[in-house]
């Protein structure tokens, strides 16, 4: 039976020694023939999941390639002018992972001057094609003979629908050794679909967190529950993980529609639980997956890990969390109102400002949830007392934006021109002021670095700006991405009745750093949708432009 793993891997089907009178080789005018060594991948889904307004959007990285288990078999025909080749009929090649061949049942299989193939998986008797029609009509002809079952609720029902076609004719050039190498990539030619039903259960912070969750706070758990799954009126086939899969037939325009029972143990009663994705193609090779997140509570609960995105609060004796992707509200969080940031970055390879680190603020950097105010970096003819950093550097490492603004306030604060000239440092100033900081619990409010932002574009709008377009003070795209990843941070920004703010009337949002590029420019994040443009970026620009101030902090 054919399994799903993280690996691809290379079937090596090497068909040789004698044959026996059951499958006798022959000329039959064919000139020249040698032994006939088959290697086959397997490519795996490709993951493109279904994001409706009632679930979540999840890539799918893993269990999604191909690969062959003891006892697979595959059907194969030669063709050679038209017609069938040396009797390879629909000949059955077994997979045996000993020797990691396939083999037949009767002998060698030989290869003719002029001849191509055509595999499926997995094997059927009495499959048979029409050899003089084109290598696309035969493609379609097995499709249609061999549908997805309507009935997929066990494994060897599920393998079975998944049909897998692949056709080639062997290399050349190796003729030196005395056979010939065909090599067969498979494809997948029906669609795979995905359920995931999760109920929510509480959460708990691990040890030595930084943080508690608040009192509402839920998780996100798998529904060990659900049974009797149906999807696009397939029974589904459940997976080890939890998860339902089925196959059906590519469509130009559909959607999954699910359903599945349940028991709400809270209550002690049955639930029945529909779905429906969003409206989108599915072709042939592609994974599509719906995340149920139902309202059914859970038992116990489960130890959830700081993420990006979820929302900070100010406790009277500590940082207190609600996950960013918990139950909401009329579209919020509770009490969004008193939420007083966003995390952005959780991850100890990326918590390295040294001087948060010598506080003891290493559990994640988070990002306000408004802004402060407008003002310009500083001096445009002053090198500052600080590392520049220019675009033939990893910029996106650099996440000391506290360390930077102490060390800016050092050199600046007690200075005559620092309310005119370093007004963004003068702003921030003010609004620590205003602010409680109770046991030292936290930082307080810095200015972020240019890597500070780089990981919210990555962790919260889905973009590395390390991939952007480069020029020589620039990352940046000018006509993609720009409305996709602001969507996506004002999508989670609106949890807390937020939204990502703009220069007064404005198309652009550009945002200050910490950071310096070099003696007249300092690094901003810039949204921009003049004309026809649709930019986001990361660039150095001139110091003294005033531009809008999103503070951080750590804990």
């Amino acid at each position: 039976m054919k399994h799903l793993s993280a690996n691809i891997l290379l079937c090596s089907l090497l068909i040789c020694n004698g044959c026996d009178n059951s499958h006798e080789p022959y000329n039959n005018g064919y000139d020249k023939r040698m032994p006939l060594t088959v290697r086959a991948t397997a490519a795996g889904f490709a993951p493109l999941p279904v994001s409706p307004e009632t679930t979540t959007r999840i890539p799918q990285e893993d269990g999604l390639v191909t690969r062959f288990t003891a006892g697979d078999a595959i059907g194969l025909f030669a063709i050679k002018d038209k017609a069938i080749a040396d009797g390879a009929n629909n000949i059955r090649l077994t997979y045996t992972p000993e020797t990691d061949e396939w083999k037949t049942a009767n002998g060698d299989l030989y290869w003719y001057e002029g001849t191509s193939y055509i595999a499926y998986y997995p094997y059927k008797k009495d499959i048979t094609i029409d050899p003089t029609q084109t290598e696309e009509m035969i493609i379609g002809a097995l499709a249609a003979a061999m549908p997805p079952a309507a009935d997929q609720s066990d494994a060897g029902k599920y393998a079975a629908s998944d049909l897998m076609i692949a056709t080639g004719s062997p290399d050349t050039g190796n003729e030196s050794t005395g056979r010939k190498t065909l090599n067969l990539s498979f494809a997948h030619q029906f669609t795979l679909l995905i359920l995931e039903p999760q109920i929510h259960v509480t959460c708990v912070e691990p040890a030595d967190a930084g943080f508690t969750y608040r009192n509402q706070s839920t998780t996100w758990a798998p529904d060990t529950k659900a049974r009797q799954v149906t999807m696009n009126g397939v029974k589904a086939c459940k997976m080890d993980n939890g998860t339902f899969r089925a196959i059906i037939a590519p469509q130009e325009k559909g959607q999954i529609q699910c359903s599945y029972s349940t028991d709400n143990v809270i209550l002690n009663e049955e639930k029945t639980v529909t779905a429906t994705g969003s409206t989108t193609a599915f072709n042939a090779g592609e994974c599509h997956t719906l995340k149920i997140n139902s309202l059914i509570p859970g038992p116990g609960s489960l130890i959830r890990p700081l993420a990006p995105g979820d929302f900070v609060f100010q406790g009277t004796d500590g940082i207190e969390v609600y996950p960013g992707d918990g139950l909401l509200t009329d579209g919020k969080i509770p009490e969004y109102q008193q939420a007083i940031g966003m995390v952005i970055t959780c991850t100890a390879d990326k918590l390295t400002d040294p001087k948060c680190n010598e506080n003891n603020w290493n559990h994640a950097y988070v990002m306000a949830l408004d802004s402060i105010g407008t003002g310009r970096w500083g001096d445009d003819n002053v090198d500052e007392a600080i590392d520049n950093f220019n675009t033939e550097v990893r910029v996106d490492l650099n996440m000391n934006g506290y360390s930077e603004t102490e060390t800016m306030l050092e050199h600046h604060a007690d200075k005559e021109n620092f309310t005119t000239v370093y007004t963004a440092l003068s702003i921030l100033v003010k609004y620590r002021q205003k602010d409680n900081i109770p046991n030292n619990s936290r930082s307080p409010w810095f200015i972020p670095s240019i890597g500070q932002w780089c990981d919210m574009l990555k962790n919260i709008c889905g973009k590395d700006p390390m991939t952007f377009s480069r020029t020589s003070i620039a990352f940046e795209e000018f006509y993609k991405y720009g409305t996709e990843t602001l969507d996506k941070l004002n999508a989670q920004l609106g949890k807390a009745g937020r939204s990502a703010r703009k220069l007064s009337a404005d198309k652009r949002r550009i945002y200050q750093t910490s950071t310096e590029f070099n003696r007249q420019f300092s690094w901003i994040i810039i949204w921009g949708f003049l004309d026809d443009w649709d930019r986001i970026g990361i660039k150095g620009y001139n110091k003294s432009a005033g531009y809008l101030i999103y503070p951080f902090f750590a804990f």
